[in-house]
C-alpha cells in the first residue's frame, strides 16, 4: 500500500512501479487517496498489473491527483 500525502501541494509528482512484477497476482499497490481525489474520485486506486509504472501529479483539489505517464 503506498498512501498519498494528506497535504500534497499543486505540482507535487509521485512516480511508483511494481519492480517485483506482482502486481498481478497479488495487488500489491494500493494508493490510500488520504483524504484527496485521485482522478477526480473519492476511491482508493488498485494497480493490478504486473510490472506497471507510472507517474500522478497534484493539480489541486478539485481533480486530485491525475495521471501523467505510464
Amino acid at each position: 500500500m503506498l498512501t498519498l500525502p494528506a497535504s500534497p501541494q499543486i505540482g507535487d509528482e509521485i512516480r511508483v512501479i511494481d519492480y517485483t512484477g506482482s502486481a498481478n497476482s497479488t495487488n500489491v499497490i494500493v494508493l490510500e487517496r488520504n483524504s484527496q481525489k485521485i482522478e477526480n474520485e473519492l476511491a482508493n486506486t488498485v494497480i493490478d498489473i504486473a510490472r506497471a509504472g507510472f507517474g500522478i501529479i497534484y493539480t489541486g483539489s478539485a481533480q486530485g491527483w491525475v495521471l501523467i505517464e505510464v
